[in-house]
């Protein structure tokens, strides 16, 4: 048996080391050597300049978190496991987006804050074939037609999640042709991250099985529905759930009033985050269900947060906020840590809640945007990096290291994709992440 030992670089690539089974315990001991400038590595395994990650010297420990061990699903004979890097003195490497939130839950804990997170899986399914892209499924969006034309996959796939200690809360047909979707159970958020990256990895290998390609890239498809990461989260503090059981818009206490407002104060920079690759932004396009305003609303899936509030008292402890923007080229690590990091800052400074917005905000015009204060997200990686850029909060939540090379890496992105044209970066990407 052999270990991928795992991290997520801030270009959205996962990258890996292995060990087989009998280097184990050293490599919990010890770590495995890896280089700090991956932290700058760009999608095409370029170098991000301009930051003191970009330089072949140095040297860290990659520790595998052995509690989160796991068979990898559809892949016998491997297992995974998440590492947290340090230096060679032990002490913490600063860049390390599990390490960061880590630290970002025990900020919560002081502050009396427990958070129960989700994150969905969307992904497109091609048949491994020498012709065009072929979608496993050519039947209509969310139809049986599409479940069953890859029942064989989902057959394997599921039981498969399971083993690794994935809790399969529901799958499903989305709105391409041969999209699919997956959602786990509500976890603690380094689990639901862990576990996203688990996941992926194996939905890839259980594919491959079946003879399937699949992407998870933020537009696999040109002009066709875009893959989605979007996170579930729930908050409570010693009174409960601050979603529900409360005196404001439906049922909200003000503490969550708040959390909510302090996203979305904050969603331009972390547009940077969420959605971190110029392909990206062929996603977040208006009446898309992609979140391109920062509004909030009531079951609102064009909302870039969706309150779900269930009506009956007895479900109130089940409401919960899912923010949408978030695609799958993020770090889990990364958008956890940051729409905490932006919901907290809100209830500190007693961030205003404005009014929710429902309905299609991409139906009005400019004169009811402008009227009712609706703000448009980045359209491209540039405006959100230069957003990013000027945010104290982004800077004092991630640090000067990895704040630095996030930067760098965005701009590195965004050069060496700026003369591609759309089909051109959709094809570039496809197989990215």
């Amino acid at each position: 048996m052999a270990i991928a030992l795992t991290f997520i670089d801030n270009s959205g690539v996962c990258r890996v080391k292995a060990v087989p089974l009998s280097a184990l315990v050293t490599a919990a001991e010890h770590g495995v050597g890896a280089s700090p400038c991956l932290d700058v590595f760009l999608g095409d395994d370029s170098i991000a300049a301009g930051t003191g990650l970009s330089v072949p010297d140095g040297d860290l420990r990659l520790i595998p978190d052995l509690t989160a061990l796991r068979i990898i699903p559809g892949r016998p004979g491997w297992a995974w496991a998440p590492v947290d890097r340090y230096f060679q003195n032990g002490a913490a490497y600063p860049a390390c987006h599990r390490l960061l939130l880590a630290d970002q839950i025990r900020r919560a804990d002081r502050a009396g804050l427990q958070f129960t997170t989700g994150l969905e899986i969307e992904f497109r399914l091609f048949r491994a074939t020498d012709a065009d892209l072929e979608p496993a499924s050519s039947a209509q969006a969310y139809s049986v037609r599409q479940l069953l034309d890859v029942g064989d996959f989902l057959t394997e796939l599921i039981p498969a999640l399971e083993a690794s200690g994935l809790e399969v809360a529901q799958f499903h047909p989305e709105a391409g042709p041969g999209q699919f979707e997956v959602s786990f159970a509500p976890q603690n958020p380094m689990a639901t991250a862990d576990g996203s990256v688990l996941a992926r990895i194996g939905i890839r290998a259980v594919a491959a099985r079946h003879d399937l390609l699949v992407s998870f890239s933020p537009m696999p498809v040109l002009d066709q529905s875009g893959n989605g990461g979007h996170v579930h989260l729930s908050a409570c503090d010693t009174d409960g759930n601050l979603f529900s059981g409360g005196a404001g818009p439906f049922g909200m206490r003000e503490p969550g009033q708040q959390f909510i407002a302090g996203i979305l104060d904050a969603l331009t920079p972390l547009t940077a985050i969420f959605n971190p690759v110029p392909v990206s932004y062929l996603r977040t396009v208006p009446s898309h269900w992609a979140s391109a305003y920062a509004t909030w609303g009531l079951e609102s899936r064009e909302a870039a947060i969706r309150l779900i509030a269930p009506p009956n008292p007895a479900n109130g402890e089940s409401a919960n906020i899912e923010i949408k923007s978030p695609d799958l080229a993020a770090s889990p690590y990364l958008v956890l840590t940051t729409a905490i990091a932006a919901g907290m800052d809100g209830i500190h400074r007693g961030a205003v809640l404005g009014d929710p917005v429902q309905g299609d905000p991409g139906k009005l015009d400019g004169s009811e945007v402008a009227a009712e204060g609706i703000r448009r997200l980045p359209t491209n990686l540039d405006d959100a990096t230069d957003s990013f850029r000027m945010s104290h909060l982004m800077a004092d939540t991630l640090g000067n290291t990895l704040f630095d090379a996030i930067i760098a890496v965005r701009r590195g992105e965004q050069t060496r994709t700026r003369r591609l044209s759309a089909a051109e970066l959709v094809d570039h990407t496809r197989w990215l992440y």
